[in-house]
């Protein structure tokens, strides 16, 4: 998902010569840490967990946001999220700190997880090199592990600041020694957007999007995932990909190896495909669901619990 001018989270690529958006960072009044999955055990009054950012983070001018439109289907992530950003900034050190909130239908922008990343660390964290101010780099801040659904009728939406602090220690934007007392400047900084320089949110998708999306290719191997839910009653559902058209058979057999249910049997097409199956008179108990595709097979085990 792109980062948009006007504060917009898209699939669609930035095109054209757009101004970068930018934001004054002074460490003397920092943006504070609400929520997300970073706490401090030793300062009890910080808040943890899934807290709404908008009075006390999302209310203050130091900071950049950007939101998708709203959801029109569930979205579904789960596993290592990044956010790539072409910055700049007029000092030759700074931070650029990203929040992700999920933002309910009611406005409420709950954060979910959090990342930073110090720029005098840009190309790695061994080796100190400090910014030529005004000059663009491209760094990544990753955050930490998530797994969520979004729901419909909801938006994704990311915080750019330079602060969450405490949680993260401040930057002087000085350039000087880390982590000792010294004189603080105050920083202008930068996100890039254009065609060229396109700043972007990657996410560990688990389904398809609540967004429209551009046509992709097909998928590189037939894969059959967990039925969920699992144990289930009454019904569960079952999801398969398939590289290519092919002839596909999905049945279900009980322990035995009795075959007790034919969901599928004929042609699908490439992609991705859902089927709800229903235990109807089956007595609580293991089953196995098996797909055939050509000739390829996967099994896998369900429980049915009455």
């Amino acid at each position: 998902m792109y980062l948009q001018a006007g504060g917009l989270l898209s699939l669609a690529k930035p095109t054209g010569n757009v101004a970068p958006d930018s934001f004054r960072y002074d460490p003397r009044n920092p943006s504070p840490a609400v929520g997300g999955a970073r706490f401090n055990p030793f300062d009890p009054a910080t808040p943890i967990g899934p807290q709404d950012l908008r009075q006390q983070v999302e209310s203050r001018n130091d900071l950049l946001i950007y939101s998708t439109p709203v959801l029109d289907k569930d979205l579904v992530i789960t596993g290592a999220i990044k956010v790539d950003l072409f910055i700049a900034s007029n000092r030759r050190d700074t931070d650029f700190a990203v929040r992700l909130c999920d933002v309910y239908p009611d406005g409420r922008s709950m954060i979910l997880t959090q990342g930073i990343r110090r720029m005098r660390f840009h190309n790695s964290y061994t080796n100190e090199d400090l910014l030529t101010p005004g000059q663009v780099y491209q760094v990544t801040v990753e955050l930490q592990n998530l797994a969520m659904t979004f729901l419909q009728s909801h938006r994704l939406r990311v915080d750019i600041s330079s602060s969450d602090y405490p949680h993260f220690n401040l930057n002087l934007n000085n350039g000087g020694a880390l982590y000792v007392v010294g004189d603080t400047l105050v920083a202008t900084n930068y996100v890039y957007h254009d065609a060229m320089r396109s700043s972007r949110l990657l996410l560990p998708m688990a389904t398809t999007t609540g967004l429209q999306e551009p046509i992709s290719a097909s998928p590189a191997s037939f894969r059959l995932e967990q039925n969920f839910p699992n144990p289930f009653n009454p019904a569960t559902t079952i999801r398969l990909t398939l590289p290519q058209r092919e002839y596909v058979t999905l049945k279900i057999f009980d322990a035995l190896g009795k075959e007790v249910r034919n969901l599928v049997s004929g042609d699908l097409a490439a992609g991705t495909h859902t089927i709800k199956f229903e235990a109807k008179n089956l007595a609580s108990g293991i089953y196995f669901y098996r797909v055939q595709a050509g000739q390829t097979f996967i099994q896998r085990k369900m429980i049915v619990m009455r």
